[in-house]
């Protein structure tokens, strides 16, 4: 039986696990997101409206958003989607709904993407 000196178990143990090392890949570029925010759109006491944020031209909507204008005011988004403006997917939607006594303001956020 031949014993190896531990020096020359770790190369060549080390040497075992570059053997089949490629390149190093780099890590995928993280996309570049554009945030748009759509007009703001009145909502009525007691009601609802629909927000919408169009992106620019040849991007598409990935995700979205709201904001409230009327900060004093309850209203709360109640749906909210990916739709067509121009393009499949060029736009996101959001429902507002309002149930306070006072006309609310608010709007929709896309987050789009070449």
């Amino acid at each position: 039986m031949r014993i190896q000196p531990m020096a020359s178990v770790l190369a060549s143990f080390a040497l075992a696990l570059t053997a089949g090392a490629g390149p190093a890949v780099a890590a995928p570029a993280a996309p570049q997101l554009t945030q748009v925010m759509g007009q703001v759109v009145k909502v009525p006491a007691h009601g609802s409206a629909l927000a919408k944020a169009v992106c620019f031209a040849g991007q598409t909507a990935i995700s979205g958003g709201w904001y409230r204008w009327t900060y004093n005011v309850g209203v709360t988004p109640g749906e909210s989607w990916q739709a067509r403006t121009s393009l499949p997917g060029d736009t996101w939607v959001v429902v507002f709904e309002n149930p306070s006594g006072v006309v609310a303001e608010a709007g929709a956020i896309a987050y789009c993407t070449p």
